[in-house]
């Protein structure tokens, strides 16, 4: 028996013929890719800001500078040594009160005035080159208002003269009349509120502190700063 293999072919009519169909083969093109413009623009900005991003950190971490800080906690009256210091640093910018690692030698050996916690940027007045106390010292304190103490600034190791303030009335009115002792160092500083009181510590000689105090709790008393050349 035989088969008949019929073989369907694909023909196009064309139109404008006479009805006839002729044959035209598909012809498959190769998909034209898409540049899309957009995408390309963002992907360019993304990687000009990452590189400025880094060009930006690495400058500021370029402009940080060396200081000295706490390593570890350091008690009030403790003798500083080179264990107590750490090299840290900060933003060159920053208005901070420190001081560079050449400095470390001369901290050496010095006493804290204050308990220092871990971290904390020394400074000068952090420390004093003798013991909190000699023989025969004393030390004596006073909450003063502003005023009363000569400048905000005032700070461990300045010296002051003690003015003594007693007021006496008479037919005249008030007269201020008082005594000063010269130069006395001042030991601590402390706020007091956010009113600008403070409260000041002075170290004196045992009985120019004991005269203090008693003028402190009769009347008062006003700070006057001074050269550390007048003692």
């Amino acid at each position: 028996m035989n088969r008949t293999t019929t073989k369907t072919s694909t023909r196009r009519t064309d139109p404008s013929g006479n009805g006839q169909q002729s044959e035209s083969p598909f012809q498959l093109e190769a998909p034209r890719r898409k540049v899309e413009i957009p995408q390309l623009l963002v992907a360019v900005f993304l990687v000009a800001v990452s590189a400025l991003t880094a060009v930006v950190l690495f400058s500021q971490a370029a402009a940080r500078e060396p200081v000295l800080a706490v390593a570890q906690s350091v008690e009030r009256g403790q003798t500083i040594t080179s264990g107590d210091l750490i090299v840290v640093y900060v933003a060159s910018d920053d208005p901070i009160n420190s001081l560079s690692p050449d400095a470390a030698t001369g901290l050496v050996g010095l006493t804290a005035v204050a308990d220092l916690e871990p971290g904390t940027l020394v400074t000068s007045a952090h420390f004093v080159s003798r013991s909190l106390l000699d023989a025969g010292e004393g030390v004596v304190g006073m909450a003063l208002a502003p005023g009363e103490y000569p400048t905000l600034l005032l700070s461990p190791g300045d010296r002051v003269d003690v003015v003594f303030v007693t007021r006496t009335v008479s037919d005249e009115g008030f007269t201020d009349t008082g005594g000063v002792v010269t130069s006395a160092e001042v030991f601590d500083v402390a706020e007091l509120g956010g009113q600008g009181d403070r409260f000041i510590s002075l170290r004196l000689p045992a009985q120019d502190a004991a005269k203090v105090a008693r003028v402190v709790a009769a009347g008062g008393v006003r700070l006057v700063l001074v050269s550390g050349d007048d003692q």
